[in-house]
């Protein structure tokens, strides 16, 4: 500590403050340890627990003190030492620790055009002050920089968990406790972005810190310190696969200020109304309006989304009688033309009349095959769309008329004659998450959940299966807040005061699609008869070796009840790095072989 005053007397107060509470802490478990012999089982574990608690902050002192005795190398301002974050765990963020001090700290990336890459930069606070640290950095033309924070939660079984990320206000401060570290998350879209190389800097200002609060006291202007970030950024000219080739349904909202976010997150499949009926007294149809579909509809000219058409038309009269049917077709050819007039063909949108019909049993599984009968007698391409589980013999009995099959996302990996069914009849399949089967317990205890396998690898693992699209429930529909303990934790945002909050789930997911969209790609240039065999060696080997090698043995491992360290183990960050380093090198050989 003595060496450590010379140079960084903020520091060497907060290792003295450690010291002390360690000493005390000691001195208070030594009586309860010479007095075990003779105690009842609850006092003598309560004392192992009370030891194991103290010897764990005895090691994370020791980790402490190696990061601050390197620290003195930066300078007598240093207050907060930076560095790259784990970007896809929720758990323990703010005691993350940095392995070497320096500054500037330099992060290279390469993405392709169109993507967003996140950059989670942590800033260990290494003084015994509460420090006001201003985040500053410029416009990049082309890339949009949004600079969020993680903030800590409560979850459903009592834990910690660092999901939400707002956005840092106007004033682009954020506070860390002594000897904490917290989190500055980079959202870089990438949009707007060229082909090329990006280099820029982010500065972290100490405000309160080092060099300032131990100033002489009398007026001074004294500049604040700053930790450097630089960023080094290779957009590469490679361009992913169109977003409607993988679609995303999260039972969102269709209309309001969460659009523009879920769009760009790949949500591209929206739920609308029927239109409204209106019968005159001789119980005839006299119009349908279709008013509060044009809302949403016009919303959405030009972007290659996906409608479902949700719940059951108000029609007069017994369900499957010969006036309901004759009505239901007047409707859906009025409807059909509705759509077809704003430019919504019969491949952009399904009837989804009654949802999860499997679990509500057979009446409405027959429900959904007579509406597919009804509707196919107007037009056979009209879609039929269903979710949810069920028994074999009602997915043969809908398989007739199904064109949108939607089984739950743990089944996606199984090889069942109930997956047969859906894989071999129906145009798309698709699946959904609402049983979250990696959970310990399983179930929607969700916000420290595995994140890799949970989202950052679901649409790898349905590219892996033949899907073409994922679900979630939900995006905010379940009337969770997530910003309190809740039992169920569904939501993929948090409720702010305009436009929901977006969290590190949600851009894991986000990842996960823009990852397969390159993939699509990637695959697409296989069918190029002039393509060379080492690089046609290399893709085929991401494709089918990499990618199974990756996503296989996680599945299984949910599948089979495994531990959360065992899931864990094999959906890691650093397996995740891996495989999307070799997804890079594949891009980087198709781009020098364009290049010959």
């Amino acid at each position: 500590i003595s060496e450590v005053e010379k140079v960084l007397p903020l520091s060497a107060s907060a290792l003295k403050s450690i010291a002390s509470d360690l000493q005390k802490g000691l001195s208070d478990l030594l009586p309860k340890i010479k007095s075990l012999p003779g105690r009842d089982g609850t006092e003598i574990q309560m004392t192992i627990d009370q030891t194991k608690s103290l010897s764990d902050k005895a090691t994370e002192a020791l980790n402490i003190c190696n990061v601050i005795s390197n620290a003195k190398s930066l300078g007598h301002e240093t207050s907060i030492i930076a560095f790259e974050g784990s970007k896809w765990e929720n758990r323990n963020v703010d005691k993350q620790l940095p392995k070497t001090a320096e500054n500037p700290v330099l992060i290279k990336r390469t993405a392709v055009l169109g993507e967003h890459l996140p950059i989670p930069i942590v800033l260990f606070n290494i003084t015994d002050q509460y420090l006001n640290v201003r985040v500053d950095y410029e416009n990049i033309d082309g890339i949009k920089i949004t600079a969020l924070r993680s903030i800590n939660t409560i979850t459903s079984l009592g834990g910690e968990s660092w999901d939400p990320l707002p956005e840092i206000d106007e004033s682009s401060i954020i506070t860390i406790p002594p000897l904490k570290s917290r989190e500055v998350w980079l959202d870089l879209d990438l949009a707007n972005a060229d082909a090329r190389e990006y280099k820029f800097n982010i500065q972290f200002q100490s405000l309160n810190g080092a060099g300032i609060i131990d100033a002489p006291r009398s007026p001074l202007g004294i500049p604040s310190p700053e930790t450097k970030v630089e960023i080094d950024l290779d957009v590469l000219p490679f361009e992913m696969a169109l977003s409607g080739e993988f679609r995303l349904c999260t039972w969102s909202p269709s209309t309001g200020p969460e659009v523009e976010g879920l769009l760009s997150h790949g949500n591209n499949v929206f739920l609308i109304p029927n239109g409204k009926i209106e019968y005159n007294t001789h119980d005839e149809i006299i119009s349908i309006d279709y008013s509060e579909l044009e809302l949403l509809v016009e919303q959405f000219s030009g972007k290659d989304v996906f409608f479902l058409i949700h719940g059951q038309p108000a029609i007069n009269g017994e369900f499957a009688s010969e006036k309901y049917e004759k009505d239901y077709k007047h409707y859906l050819a009025d409807l059909l033309a509705y759509l077809t007039s704003k430019g919504i063909d019969l491949k952009h949108f399904a009837l989804y009349p009654i949802d999860e019909p499997g679990g509500s049993g057979w009446d409405a599984v027959n429900k959904v095959i007579k509406f597919g009968e009804m509707a196919h007698k107007v037009d056979p391409e009209f879609m039929l769309y269903q979710d949810g589980g069920g028994e074999l013999p009602m997915f043969k009995a809908m398989s007739k008329y199904l064109d949108v099959w939607v089984p739950p996302f743990e089944w996606l990996a199984l090889d069942t004659p109930e997956m047969d069914v859906m894989r071999n009849t129906g145009e798309l399949l698709w699946s959904y998450n609402c049983s979250y089967a990696s959970a310990r317990p399983i179930g929607p205890n969700i916000k420290g959940i595995n994140l890799i396998y949970e989202y950052r690898t679901a649409a790898l693992l349905a590219l892996r299966n033949g899907v073409s699209g994922i679900g979630y429930w939900a995006y905010n529909a379940g009337g969770e807040d997530l910003w309190s303990r809740n039992k169920f934790e569904y939501s993929l945002v948090y409720p702010g005061r305009t436009f929901s909050v977006t969290s590190r789930r949600w851009e894991a997911v986000r990842e996960g699609i823009e990852d397969y969209r390159i993939l699509f790609e990637l695959k697409k240039h296989l069918k190029d008869e002039k393509l060379n065999n080492v690089l046609r060696d290399k893709i085929q080997h991401l494709i089918n070796v990499s990618l199974p090698g990756f996503i296989d043995p996680i599945a299984q491992a949910v599948k089979y009840g495994q531990s959360r360290n065992m899931i864990d183990n094999l959906a890691s960050e650093t397996k995740m790095d891996q495989f999307r380093e070799e997804m890079i090198e594949c891009i980087n050989l198709l781009l020098e072989k364009s290049e010959l």
